[in-house]
């Protein structure tokens, strides 16, 4: 599995079959810890995890130009495999119907719905498979709310909730602006709590600060489950 976060995704070397599409660094230290734990609660079940190569493309935005220069990357021909894992944020839908527009443009496979494998030919004669997976709490969320979710049964939670409840009362008496990002705010007051503070919900992952074992991540198991499959 690669750790490297790629900056000129022009430069991208495929060593893998599997090839994951995350969104930015924080992802991948995410998955690293999420594959490690899998690997280590069942080897026989999760072996396969070792074939998946994950890369970054630091951005939403960066998404569509990295999807349309990926059929003329070296050694794309031992790529059996893409999955495209991105934060719903506002709209689960509007997102999975972006990376659907995104994968028309490049040419390749259009999954239909989220999670089920697509079948389809690039350069002609190389088959491969696309999956995508929105990651969200109903309808619209990220990552964070995710792990947050993950960690809802943890002593420090009702400190956590007390603090945002005393910040909203403050915020609106005074009329100050409230945090930009409720998840990640939530995640950092969180993780402040622990031995070791970071800001990063990967880096948060790596430590050991979310409950993966949480039917939280349940949608990810799913779709890694069918990535691995033959």
């Amino acid at each position: 599995m690669d750790r490297d976060n790629n900056k000129d995704l022009n430069k991208f070397e495929i060593s893998q079959p599997l090839l994951l599409i995350v969104e930015g660094s924080d992802e991948i230290y995410f998955f690293n810890a999420f594959f490690k734990y899998l690997k280590e609660s069942s080897p026989d079940e999760w072996q396969d995890l070792e074939k998946i190569q994950i890369i970054s493309t630091d951005s939403k935005d960066k998404l569509k130009p990295f999807l349309e220069i990926l059929p003329d990357l070296p050694n794309i021909n031992s790529v059996k495999k893409i999955a495209i894992i991105q934060d719903a944020d506002n709209c689960d839908i509007l997102t999975f119907e972006t990376i659907q527009n995104h994968l028309h443009d490049a040419h390749l496979p259009v999954p239909e719905k989220q999670i089920i494998p697509k079948e389809g030919i690039i350069n002609n004669f190389q088959k491969i498979i696309v999956q995508v997976l929105i990651i969200s709490l109903g309808e619209n969320g990220m990552l964070e709310d995710l792990c947050m979710d993950s960690v809802i049964d943890d002593p420090v939670m009702p400190c956590v909730d007390s603090y945002f409840q005393c910040l909203e009362n403050i915020l609106g008496k005074f009329s100050l602006s409230r945090p930009k990002n409720l998840a990640k705010s939530k995640v950092r007051v969180f993780i402040a709590s622990k031995k070791e503070c970071t800001a990063h919900v990967g880096y948060a992952a790596q430590e050991g600060y979310w409950n993966f074992e949480k039917s939280s991540f349940d949608r990810i198991r799913i779709m890694l489950k069918n990535f691995i499959s033959n």
